[in-house]
């Protein structure tokens, strides 16, 4: 069942509403990937999920809050990264075929220190095939589709 409730809400929101606990990590992060499995399909938003270590991540971050041993700021908080970020472990293909199966040995700096604050990564986004655009037209794997409007660019 779809929560708008939880995915509409601003970064400062959840932040606040993980703070007196009426939402967990895992409760806001399961609300994203229902949106993403419902919505995914036609918006070609995610080249990669990784929502098994994202639930994985979701429940260490719970863990820590009930401990009161938090990374950062954003610890628990779900998002996703354009697919030229390295991600260890995670398939990062820059949206190019010739890189379809490409596993990153090493994080990027920007998830490293993202991963350090305890943020819980749902996937991969689409992009113009290694970020050569700005519209998501390019890349090899299809149109990215404006989530409000299929007419436009996302």
């Amino acid at each position: 069942m779809l929560n708008p409730e939880i995915v509409t809400k601003t970064l400062k929101q959840l932040i606040d509403l993980l703070k007196v606990n009426t939402l967990s990590s895992r409760q806001i992060t399961d609300a994203f990937i229902e949106q993403i499995e419902a919505k995914n399909k036609d918006l070609n938003a995610y080249l990669t999920t990784t929502f098994d270590s994202a639930r994985e991540q979701a429940d260490a971050s719970d863990s820590r809050r009930l401990n009161g041993t938090l990374l950062g700021k954003l610890d628990g908080i779900p998002m996703a990264l354009k697919d030229i970020v390295s991600t260890q472990g995670v398939r990062t293909t820059a949206a190019s075929k010739m890189l379809e199966n490409y596993i990153a040995p090493y994080d990027a700096t920007v998830w490293k220190k993202l991963k350090d604050q305890g943020v819980v990564l749902l996937g991969k986004l689409n992009t113009d095939e290694f970020a050569m655009g700005a519209s998501s037209e390019n890349s090899a794997y299809g149109v990215t589709k404006n989530p409000y409007d299929y007419s436009r660019v996302a």
